[in-house]
C-alpha cells in the first residue's frame, strides 16, 4: 500500500514540473511578475512618441514588467491634454512632475499642481487638462502593462486631410492647427484596447 502511494506521488511530481515547464513555455515573458529585478531608466532614456499635441515618452514597457506596469511621462501642452475616456481594463496614477492640470474623474473635477498624485480607476470616466501657462510634465503608472502600445500606435496614423479640428473635443492636433488625427483610425484602436471615447461632461469642482 504504501509503496502505492509513493509511486503515485513520484507520478504527481513528475506531472507538476512537466506542467511547470510546459506553462512557462506557454506564458513566456509573463513569468517575469515573479522576479524582482531592478529596472533603472536614466532621466534622458525612453522612446518619445507624438501622440495628439502630445509627446509622450515609453520609460517601461510592459513586456519588460512582465504584464504588471508600464511607465511613460506626458508633456502637456497649454490647455491641452485627453478628452473624457475611459479605460476597461487599466488604472492609471498620475504623478506632477511640473505644471498644473485639472483632472476630471467621474463626478468630481480638481486642481493638481506640481508633486500632486491623482489615481484614476479603470471603469470611471475620466479627464486632464494643462491650465498652466506652460507645458505639464505628468509621469504616468498604468496598471496592469500594455497600454503603451495604443500610444505606439495612435502615433502612426497618418492625419485627416479632409476634416477641420473639432475645437470642442478638447484634443490638440501633431500637425497644422486645422487638421486633426484620422479620428476613425483613433476609434479603431481605442476598441481594439477597450478604451471608451466619451462626450464632454462637467464634473463637480473641488477647487
Amino acid at each position: 500500500m504504501m509503496s502505492k502511494m509513493g509511486t503515485m506521488m513520484d507520478g504527481m511530481s513528475m506531472s507538476m514540473d512537466k506542467m511547470g515547464k510546459m506553462m512557462k513555455y506557454k506564458l513566456g515573458p509573463f513569468f517575469l511578475l515573479g522576479k524582482r529585478e531592478a529596472i533603472v531608466v536614466p532621466s534622458t532614456a525612453g522612446r518619445p512618441l507624438s501622440v495628439l499635441g502630445e509627446t509622450i515618452t515609453v520609460k517601461v514597457t510592459g513586456a519588460e514588467t512582465g504584464g504588471a506596469y508600464s511607465v511613460i511621462e506626458e508633456v502637456v501642452p497649454p490647455q491641452g491634454g485627453p478628452p473624457l475616456h475611459r479605460h476597461l481594463n487599466e488604472d492609471e496614477t498620475l504623478y506632477i512632475l511640473d505644471g498644473e492640470c485639472e483632472v476630471t474623474c467621474g463626478a468630481r473635477t480638481f486642481k493638481a499642481a506640481k508633486n500632486s498624485l491623482a489615481i484614476l480607476p479603470r471603469n470611471i470616466p475620466h479627464a486632464f487638462r494643462n491650465t498652466g501657462p506652460g507645458p505639464c510634465r505628468i509621469l504616468v503608472f498604468i496598471t496592469p502593462g500594455g497600454f503603451e502600445m495604443f500610444f505606439e500606435e495612435v502615433s502612426r496614423l497618418p492625419p485627416d486631410r479632409d476634416v477641420p479640428l473639432p475645437r470642442e473635443t478638447g484634443m490638440s492636433a501633431a500637425g497644422p492647427p486645422d487638421r486633426p488625427p484620422d479620428m476613425a483610425g483613433i476609434a479603431a484602436i481605442a476598441q481594439k484596447f477597450r478604451l471608451e471615447l466619451l462626450p464632454p461632461s462637467g464634473g463637480r469642482k473641488d477647487g
